[in-house]
């Protein structure tokens, strides 16, 4: 008699305690973009000499000569054995330093130049749609009234709440002097 073992391929699904599938987020084109512009910076930034080194035990940093006295001190001590031979600076490092600093400030202007772009894109877009939203929410009062739309109630509270806790467009008033009390009839100053 031969060993038979039948199998069923089961095609429905398995019992889960959580029926509703999982919500996946939304990428949008601009968080595409802006990993995009990251990815290409960090990936440009890594090949630059020295970028990932460990800074942290340099402190406080003064800059005490600007790049054109460094550049005629290098030209100095090029051209003069006694300063050659006194080894207190080190020419290709210090060359190689001012080279450094006159390829990547034109790139970090540029990249600092983007980034105020950006924040202002930013700041300007944030303006429009909190002007429309304030607009949105003028008219949500005003409909509220209307016991047909009492959906929007929620809405109105939850909205007034956040601007209440916000305060926005409000300075918080300085507080009125106290006005000073007059003097009675018989308090006058005495005078020594």
């Amino acid at each position: 008699m031969e060993n038979e073992s039948k199998t069923t391929l089961s095609t429905a699904p398995a019992p889960t305690d959580d029926p509703v599938p999982p919500i996946t987020p939304t990428t949008t084109l601009y968080q595409k973009l802006a990993a995009a512009m990251i990815s290409s910076m960090e990936a440009t930034a890594a090949e630059v000499p020295g970028y990932g080194d460990d800074l942290s035990y340099v402190g406080r940093l003064q800059k005490l000569l600007p790049r054109d006295v460094l550049a005629m001190v290098v030209f100095a001590v090029e051209g003069s054995e006694e300063l050659t031979s006194v080894d207190l600076l080190n020419n290709v490092a210090t060359r190689d330093t001012l080279q450094f600093s006159e390829a990547f400030r034109p790139a970090v202007v540029h990249i600092l130049g983007i980034a105020r772009r950006l924040t202002l894109m930013m700041d300007v877009r944030e303006a429009r749609a909190g002007r429309a939203a304030l607009d949105i929410y003028g008219i949500m009062r005003r409909l509220v009234r209307n016991p047909d739309n009492t959906h929007l109630v929620v809405h109105v509270e939850k909205i007034r709440a956040e601007l209440r806790r916000l305060r926005i467009g409000r300075q918080p008033k300085a507080p009125k002097p106290a006005p000073a009390a007059p003097a009675e009839k018989g308090d006058t100053p005495k005078s020594d």
